[in-house]
């Protein structure tokens, strides 16, 4: 069966799932309030392209930077227990730097299976920069979240970083993955005011798992020169080094789950992706 035959199929999604979906005994869930969780997966894919996944998006929550720590730890544990009665992943993914930094603990005491999560590559970026200026692009809502701070501290002290509070990017590219036109204006107005100094960094860090859809235009607006450090690729490297190790059955689908009753991604988008199934939770 084509995969625009079974997006024809989506029509009458389920409100909840149940075992009759046939989840893969031994795949990769992937967790995020949005399309973050899909952006890795497809990095992912291009990895392990016979390895089940299954991509989780909360989006009735979205987005999960403006929530507090306690209602992440509630809420990302109500997630994967319902997730969990009828799918046994070999490796979860936290696609959101904000809820890793709040719940991996907890979740790594719970379930046995490997666990990663995500965090801004400062770290690689001070690595590389030769001048010592790094560009930091994250969600207005975790602009100054504490574990920034640290991650600068430990591992850029030396380097002038310029954090970006980017009010809209996070929404546009929930915008471009339900089939919405985006444009290159768009995209420039949250850089706007950041554009003098951002021209001076030679590495720029994606401190947001959504903002990987706009890495072209980034380049466009800020210059080629600039190296572009995607959590993204780093996830995809670290899930199949664990994942390899953990004996899956290789099955290959490839399913998302959204909270809202709305599809929210377009039939485009799941074609080209190769998603196969959407449900929702």
């Amino acid at each position: 069966m084509s995969l625009k035959s079974k997006y024809q199929m989506m029509s009458q999604k389920p409100e909840k799932y149940s075992s009759s979906y046939n989840f893969p005994a031994n795949g990769i869930l992937l967790l995020d309030s949005g399309v973050g969780s899909i952006l890795i997966a497809s990095e992912i894919k291009k990895l392990l392209p016979t390895a089940p996944l299954l991509s989780l998006g909360d989006q009735k929550f979205f987005p999960y930077g403006m929530k507090t720590e306690d209602f992440l730890l509630s809420r990302v544990h109500q997630l994967l227990d319902s997730v969990f009665e009828n799918f046994s992943p070999s490796v979860i993914v936290i696609a959101c730097n904000t809820a890793s930094t709040c719940v991996l603990d907890s979740l790594r005491q719970k379930f046995e299976v490997p666990i990663v999560g995500v965090v801004p590559p400062i770290k690689p970026a001070a690595e590389y920069s030769a001048n010592r200026k790094i560009g930091l692009l994250c969600t207005e809502a975790t602009l100054n979240r504490p574990y920034l701070d640290r991650l600068i501290l430990d591992f850029a002290s030396d380097c002038s970083v310029t954090k970006v509070g980017c009010k809209a990017l996070a929404e546009l590219a929930e915008k471009r993955m339900a089939g919405e036109f985006v444009s290159l204006q768009e995209v420039k107005v949250d850089l706007h005011a950041y554009m003098n100094k951002l021209r001076i960094v030679d590495s720029l860090v994606l401190g947001c798992t959504h903002f990987s859809i706009f890495r072209n235009e980034l380049e466009e607006i800020l210059g080629c020169h600039i190296k572009i450090f995607d959590p993204a690729i780093a996830v995809a490297r670290q899930v199949a080094r664990v994942f390899e190790q953990s004996g899956f059955q290789l099955n290959s689908p490839y399913w998302y789950m959204t909270t809202d009753k709305d599809l929210s991604i377009s039939k485009e988008k799941c074609i080209s992706l190769g998603i196969e199934e959407v449900y929702s939770l």
